[in-house]
């Protein structure tokens, strides 16, 4: 309690205050970039935090990862367009609120959210954190991979609409997660392996830059499209942020490809034949993203299966391995069974929800 005490007579003071105001505006533009992480804000302020007390410089970091986690929804909210992975469910609402001009109500709405959880896990963690540790150290490969699957099947869940392009686009997900090396044989699994073993695809997929592609880039090339046609017309918004909907499309669509482009390419730093491919990436992915838009598929399945493929597939492998080559061990683990019983739910939830309310 008394370090809890001399934690707040560290933060309570107008210098480390102002630290953290600071922090949140710059992680909040940050967040608001496509491809511009919160982590990478975090390593960005780095060196300026070296140069400050412990307790500011800290408070600093924090300010920026902050904002720039709750920064990603402006983009995800006007533009349809994620700041970083963590935004990508509030593009679904948030959008839609927008086109009903509500975008004021859903970026205030998402500030609040952001708030509401921030405190509340920060609470929880200060209270329960060695119930928490001890509570981890219960998850092995087995209950890794089936919280894993209980993510997956959230695709059913976003794609009640149309179950079957919502699966096929998370399987395309789940084959984008699997190039690069095997983590247990070490080989190559990428097209034309003798070729492409010494270039940057051997490393698999980044996230960052294909989310700007499936995202950013494709609803810029889609937008571009309903200009041409005469579809589209500047959307009208309240206060500061809304007010980038008041520019016109012809010139902020380019500005968001640009942006778009830009981010791939900043995530590798100085490796340019790595950024030159995240690049490409995302412009690849941009039209494949495009196309599938233009066929009304999901595309967030795609992301979920990059993101969850890997942890499931490592994590799978290893606990039949341990097993002994036994595929039932999930059934025999407490919290596994709970998680496969929980993504069954999951499935099933939006079929029972049609045929009660038809």
């Amino acid at each position: 309690m008394e370090s809890l005490i001399a934690g707040f007579f560290q933060i309570f003071n107008v210098e480390t205050i102002l630290w953290i105001a600071l922090g949140e505006v710059l992680g909040i533009i940050l967040g608001a970039l496509p491809g511009l992480t919160a982590t990478m804000g975090v390593a960005l302020m780095l060196p300026i935090s070296y140069r400050l007390p412990d307790a500011t410089g800290m408070a600093l970091l924090l300010g920026v990862y902050c904002g720039a986690v709750s920064g990603a929804s402006i983009p995800a909210i006007l533009l349809g367009i994620p700041g970083n992975p963590n935004a990508i469910a509030t593009v679904y609402d948030g959008q839609a609120m927008t086109k009903k001009g509500l975008a004021g109500k859903a970026l205030g709405g998402a500030v609040i959210a952001s708030f509401i959880g921030g405190i509340g896990s920060l609470t929880l963690l200060v209270l329960f954190s060695p119930l928490i540790a001890r509570f981890t150290l219960l998850f092995g490969p087995a209950e890794k991979a089936t919280l894993a699957l209980v993510g997956l099947t959230i695709i059913a869940s976003v794609s009640s609409e149309n179950l079957a392009k919502g699966v096929l686009t998370g399987t395309l997900g789940l084959m984008l997660s699997l190039f690069g090396t095997d983590p247990f044989t070490n080989s190559l699994r990428i097209p034309f392996p003798e070729l492409l073993a010494k270039t940057p695809l051997a490393s698999g997929i980044n996230l960052i830059p294909a989310l700007i592609g499936l995202f950013g880039i494709s609803q810029a090339i889609f937008d571009l499209e309903r200009i041409k046609q005469g579809r589209i017309a500047p959307l009208l918004g309240v206060r500061m942020f809304p007010k980038v909907l008041s520019v016109p499309p012809a010139v902020l669509i380019p500005i968001i490809l640009i942006l778009s482009l830009i981010g791939s390419y900043a995530i590798q730093g100085r490796a340019i034949l790595s950024a030159t491919f995240d690049m490409g990436v995302a412009l690849f992915l941009g039209v494949v993203g495009y196309f599938l838009k233009k066929q009304e598929y999901p595309i967030a399945p795609i992301v979920l299966g990059l993101i969850l493929g890997g942890m499931l597939e490592e994590n799978f492998r290893r606990a039949v391995k341990l097993a002994g080559g036994n595929y039932f061990v999930f059934f025999t683990k407490p919290i596994a069974l709970a998680f496969i019983v929980f993504a069954l739910f999951s499935i099933l939830f939006p079929f029972l929800k049609k045929r009660k309310n038809p």
